[in-house]
Order: C-alpha cells, then structure tokens, then sequence
C-alpha cells in the first residue's frame, strides 16, 4: 500500500510541474504534501545512500590518551618559538617540551599556563 501513496504523490507532483494553470498546480502540489504526511512518507533522493554505521568503540579508545605533564627543562639545540606566546626561544635558552601539544614552550610559558605562578 505504502508503493500506491508513493506513486500517488509522485503523480501529483509531475502534474504539478507539466500544468500551466498555476491553480491546478498549487493544488496537486499542496495534495501532494497533505499526501506525504498523512501516510507518514518519507522523501530521499534515489542516489543517496545510507551512511555506514561505525562499529562501537570501547570506553579505553573513546577516552583520549593521558600524555602526562611536559617533560622536565632542557637546553634548546636550534631556535624556535613559544606555541603559546609565539615569542622566540633561541638555541641554548631553557625549553620545555609539551608532549600533548607536540611542541615546544619557553620557561614563562610553562610557569604561568601548566604551574599556574
């Protein structure tokens, strides 16, 4: 039965296009709707396909991984930048490297943002 309303819908909404009178064409397009709703129909597009569903993941692989806190000050061997105030860190200045950030921090940075001084 649910093919029948579909067809019936489909046949509204062509005759809605191909009529000139734009009255007979409000109609058929508004019995159309009424069509869609009463019988609970649901429209999609022939070319769309459903999206594949992802496998559960466990609780251990939703939780991201704990890196620790920065790694202990070292000796910068090249220059480089804060990743947080972007200001230079030249090569021999005292350096942390921040291993959830992948990057370096220079020792203001560090006291002020991780130690909270």
């Amino acid at each position: 039965m649910s093919n029948d309303n579909a067809e019936k819908v489909m046949s509204l909404a062509r005759k809605a296009l191909s009529t000139q009178s734009v009255e007979e064409a409000r109609t058929c397009a508004l019995t159309a709707i009424q069509h869609i709703f009463k019988y609970k129909l649901i429209v999609v597009d022939p070319l769309d396909r459903p999206l594949p569903v992802p496998p559960k993941a466990s609780k251990r692989a939703q939780r991201p991984a704990w890196r620790g806190p920065p790694q202990a000050p070292s000796r910068s061997s090249f220059s480089t930048t804060c990743f947080i105030c972007t200001r230079p860190i030249h090569a021999g200045a005292q350096v942390f490297w921040s291993p959830a950030f992948k990057s370096s921090m220079c020792a203001l940075c560090y006291e002020s943002e991780i130690l909270g001084y």
